[in-house]
């Protein structure tokens, strides 16, 4: 009851407060002179404001908590993505096994689908791309120096998932020839199958001809 008092007092003031105000006594009079029912339209009026600003909160408070929602499903994603790639990695520094060498000579595309195939990934998902021209080689001080070529190719891989992916980053940069893998590309498909889209840019090197 003493809570209930003083918000009554409080209330008051504030009432007192603003009848005291030149705006305030301005508008009231204003008021005053509508008719019954202009006071009516506008008690509506300002009813639907009232009420069309409530669903704009709520229908805003909707929006960002489904983009939080969103972006925290897009994150657990890709940490579950990273726990299993980790996994996978782990498994096969600790016990490479099962996994036979890509062809050491050859021309590099075939390298690159060979390293795929050793990695467990059907080979008409497969594309290569044709080869650019990577940093010129540096010319040697001696003679006995041997200047190295770097050409750069894209590999796309259609439809794999998460240990194939793995297993062929492993195979391109632990093999038979050098080879840097410069950029990863990765994107699921959106029907939740668990197979990913994966894009490859890597180079090889080998030794330029003087």
């Amino acid at each position: 009851m003493e809570n209930k008092s003083r918000f009554r007092q409080w209330m008051d003031s504030i009432g007192e407060s603003l009848a005291e105000q030149q705006w305030f006594q301005e508008l009231r009079g204003k008021w005053d002179e509508l008719d019954t029912q202009s006071r009516l339209y506008l008690k509506l009026g300002s009813l639907a404001a009232s009420l069309l600003l409530v669903i704009g909160l709520v229908l805003g408070s909707v929006v960002h908590v489904y983009r939080i929602k969103k972006e925290y499903t897009t994150k657990s994603d890709l940490l579950t993505l990273i726990s299993s790639a980790n996994d996978e990695l782990r498994l096969l520094r600790d016990a490479n096994r099962g996994i036979s060498a890509p062809s050491a000579a050859g021309p590099w595309p075939e390298y690159l689908q060979s390293a795929a195939t050793s990695a467990g990934i059907d080979p008409a998902k497969v594309t290569v791309s044709a080869e650019k021209p990577g940093k010129p080689p540096a010319a040697g001080r001696d003679k006995e120096d041997v200047a190295v070529k770097e050409a750069l190719f894209e590999v796309s891989i259609k439809r794999l998932n998460v240990r194939q992916l793995v297993r062929y980053a492993y195979q391109l940069e632990n093999g038979t020839r050098p080879v840097k893998i410069r950029h990863m590309g990765i994107e699921a498909e959106k029907n939740l199958s668990g197979y990913l889209d994966a894009k490859v840019a890597v180079s090889a090197f080998s030794v330029a001809s003087k």
